[in-house]
């Protein structure tokens, strides 16, 4: 069931490009014996993947607030938000964003 509209152009060629260093999501990777393995993502598409770790954490306020003013997304950032508010924990949380991201990015991919 389809979530979000179809993106145009534009969006499409944002969310499908890399972002420069300044850009980049930082996310961590967590760890049994060492703990988090810092992430530096470059592309929507490392992020989308990045949520298939079995503990990725990463400042969700953040990934929204690049959502909508680095990939210019205000749709997607709007689900976002409300995936934040609405669930009770990070990890419903973080199934949820992963499940709207990829949406979004095979959107992307077929335009």
């Amino acid at each position: 069931m389809a979530q979000l509209q179809e993106p145009g152009t534009d969006l499409a060629s944002r969310i499908l490009a890399k972002v420069p260093f300044k850009d980049r999501i930082i996310g961590y990777r967590m760890r049994e014996r060492i703990g988090g393995v810092r992430v530096s993502m470059y592309a929507f598409e490392n992020i989308v993947v990045f949520f298939d770790d079995q503990f990725p954490q990463t400042d969700l306020g953040h990934l929204q607030n690049w959502v909508e003013n680095i990939m210019r997304d205000p749709e997607l950032a709007g689900m976002i938000k409300n995936a934040i508010a609405e669930e009770t924990n990070d990890h419903d949380r973080t199934g949820r964003i992963q499940i709207l991201m990829r949406e979004r990015l095979c959107q992307c991919k077929k335009s």
